[in-house]
């Protein structure tokens, strides 16, 4: 005779905490994410104001210098632009492991007849 197999209760504590830091670190990385975006967002608005703000002559600014802050502005942007490639490139394998991890939990929350959610 064969005995059914069993999950010991402390095993699935360290499930849980694993599953909960994993969750922190992609929010983390989101969350930096998108503030990065907004940056660029907020870069690239100050571009289109200097250059409606130049046209209009709000701007006091010769064609050389105006050129040359809409050079810097944009070469913030494409570092910004890096950063954000780079920082998607290490939230995909973490979001992976998130959905693995947390399936894990789940399923051997419910073997074990434990609410995986907690109500």
């Amino acid at each position: 005779m064969t005995s059914s197999p069993t999950i010991d209760p402390g095993r699935l504590e360290v499930i849980r905490a694993q599953r909960d830091a994993i969750f922190s670190s992609c929010n983390d990385l989101s969350e930096k994410i998108r503030d990065m975006a907004a940056a660029k967002g907020r870069l690239q608005a100050d571009i289109a104001r200097m250059l409606h703000d130049a046209s209009q002559n709000i701007l006091r600014i010769d064609g050389d210098e105006l050129a040359r802050k809409k050079q810097a502005l944009e070469a913030q942007i494409r570092q910004i632009d890096a950063k954000i490639t780079q920082m998607r490139a290490e939230l995909e394998p973490l979001s992976e492991r998130r959905q693995s991890i947390g399936e894990l939990f789940t399923n051997c929350a419910n073997f074990m007849g434990v609410d995986p959610y907690g109500r």
